[in-house]
């Protein structure tokens, strides 16, 4: 479904033509419903290659991923890293300048942090997840998986519903489903992502 689609299935099928679904309201809620699909199910993914700098600890992030960041694996000198806890970083806060091969990474003020500080410049991959572009165009399609292209129309019917104070019990009982669509939705993406893991690491290479 390309993005006009997904508003003709919210505005026709779901809303009944209601006018006070306005395409800018169309526009703004079904973009916002993509934002929380791929927060909620991580199912964009992408992958950064640079070259670390000795003496460098931290390094900015790509302006497609997520903020705050998430990352599913960073791999320096084809060695995995280990995410840090913010106790950790905390309790180590006077070791953090330490140099020599990093084994572990933290985020701080959006970028991503290696400890020690890396004392030789090497690969750093970094495999993260990514926003979804906007929609703007008719013709532009979502990046998420064609199957859940509907709940977007399903997101758009829900929040639009139950921003009409005047609404009727019907209504608001056909938002509670168009909700749960969405949400049933999320939670088949999140398990075929789950199930699909090693997919994301093969795009390592």
């Amino acid at each position: 479904m390309n993005f006009q689609d997904i508003k003709t299935r919210a505005q026709k099928d779901f809303l009944w033509d209601d006018n006070t679904a306005t395409n800018d309201k169309l526009n703004r809620t079904i973009n916002e419903g993509l934002r929380r699909f791929v927060r909620e199910t991580l199912c964009l993914h992408d992958v950064s290659t640079l070259m670390t700098v000795a003496g460098t600890a931290a390094y900015s992030l790509p302006a497609d991923s997520l903020n705050p960041p998430y990352v599913h694996q960073v791999i320096w000198d084809k060695y995995v890293l280990y995410p840090m806890s913010y106790l950790e970083t905390r309790d180590l806060k006077s070791y953090l300048h330490t140099s020599g091969s990093p084994t572990s990474f933290y985020f701080n003020n959006g970028q991503i942090c290696l400890y020690p500080v890396p004392d030789s410049a090497k690969e750093l991959k970094i495999v993260y997840y990514k926003k979804p572009a906007e929609l703007s165009a008719d013709d532009d399609v979502p990046e998420i998986p064609e199957e859940f292209h509907e709940a977007l129309a399903n997101y758009a019917a829900y929040q639009i519903m139950r921003s009409d104070r005047g609404a009727l019990a019907e209504t608001m009982t056909a938002a509670d489903f168009h909700e749960r669509e969405f949400n049933e939705a999320v939670r088949r993406c999140r398990a075929a992502m789950w199930h699909n893991q090693n997919d994301i690491l093969d795009v390592i290479g």
